[in-house]
């Protein structure tokens, strides 16, 4: 199992070096596949971005990129497992009154030292477990975080994935804190 999980980073760190070379994005389908959605559940998709002007994008990563800290999303870590940063890294939270458990899949770029020639940064994570919120249930959810130069700025994506059984309520969530995180880190930019 070890081994094929490290097949699969490598697969995936691929992917995103070739997307990169290409066309400087990538997706969820490029670095997961296809997610397969249990029976009573359907597959939702949520992207959130926003540029963030006059702003080099080393900067904003170095506020946004680490995985161990999400205070920039308004909510602080209960607690790490791992070397921060690193795939397999994991991070638990509190939010909407559940203890919530996400794990590092891929990370692209320093968050702590970010070189001034690196212009684009990707984290991929996944969500654990199935939590429950308002009668709504989710599994198989993936994010992709990237940042990248745009302009004089820096443009920020946050695509979301998963599967639900009621995708309405879902996406209406995860729009609201995927959101409120990337307008988050813009207004902390412009203050």
């Amino acid at each position: 199992m070890v081994a094929i999980k490290s097949a699969f980073l490598i697969l995936a760190s691929a992917a995103v070096a070739q997307a990169m070379a290409v066309s400087r994005t990538t997706s969820l389908s490029d670095i997961i596949g296809a997610v397969a959605c249990p029976k009573g559940q359907t597959l939702f998709h949520i992207n959130n971005n926003g540029t963030v002007p006059s702003t080099a994008v080393g900067d904003v990563w170095k506020y946004i990129g680490n995985f161990c800290d999400p205070s920039w999303q308004g909510f602080t870590a209960d607690s790490t497992t791992g070397t921060c940063n690193t795939a397999g890294s994991t991070r638990t939270f509190s939010l909407l009154g559940l203890t919530l458990t996400e794990k590092l899949e891929l990370n692209v770029g320093s968050s702590s030292a970010p070189a001034k020639w690196e212009t684009y940064f990707v984290q991929v994570f996944e969500l654990l477990g199935n939590p429950q919120v308002l009668a709504t249930s989710v599994t198989a959810v993936h994010d992709l975080l990237q940042v990248e130069t745009k302009g004089s700025g820096t443009y920020i994506t946050w695509d979301t994935v998963g599967c639900s059984n009621n995708t309405a309520t879902a996406e209406a969530i995860f729009s609201e804190v995927h959101g409120g995180g990337v307008a988050t880190a813009i207004a902390h930019f412009a203050s």
